[in-house]
């Protein structure tokens, strides 16, 4: 999870920059824009680590792969983002919001389907070509299946 989270901060760092002019347009380089990305860095990467070390360890204290491990790692996320904050409705907010999204990722993860159910049937060409535009690019010499089901 840091590894995403250290990802998506660079786009972050480059809208906060941007946003709040923290840095003049003309002082901007890239040894300006990576100080301020590693100013900005460690609150998120602290809450991504806490985030992930928690959900394995309850994972692995628990024996079990489920949402409930969500449950603990949302709630040590809460606990570590309103110490750092000092703001206790944000924790429980940010602990809401990371319990939701888990367990859509654990659904998805673990599903025989995922989310978005069954995938459609690649032989049909859908709303835009009709029901046999497959064949208009079985341009190879494979044998198209004769056998309806």
């Amino acid at each position: 999870m840091a590894k995403y989270t250290a990802m998506l901060m660079l786009p972050y760092t480059m809208c906060e920059i941007r946003s709040t002019n923290s840095i003049p347009t003309e002082k901007f380089r890239p040894r300006t824009f990576f100080k301020r990305y590693f100013q900005l860095m460690p609150k998120p990467t602290i809450l991504a680590f806490t985030w992930g070390v928690s959900l394995s360890a309850a994972a692995t204290y628990r024996n079990k792969d489920d949402v409930k491990n969500h449950l603990f790692a949302s709630a040590a996320l809460g606990a570590t983002l309103a110490t750092m904050k000092d703001n206790i409705p944000l924790g429980i907010t940010a602990a809401m919001i990371t319990l939701v999204l888990g367990t859509f990722w654990q659904y998805a993860r673990v599903s025989e389907n995922g989310l978005l159910g069954l995938v459609g049937n690649p032989g049909s060409g859908g709303i835009w070509g009709g029901p046999v535009i497959w064949k208009g690019f079985q341009w190879g010499d494979a044998e198209v299946p004769k056998t309806r089901y």
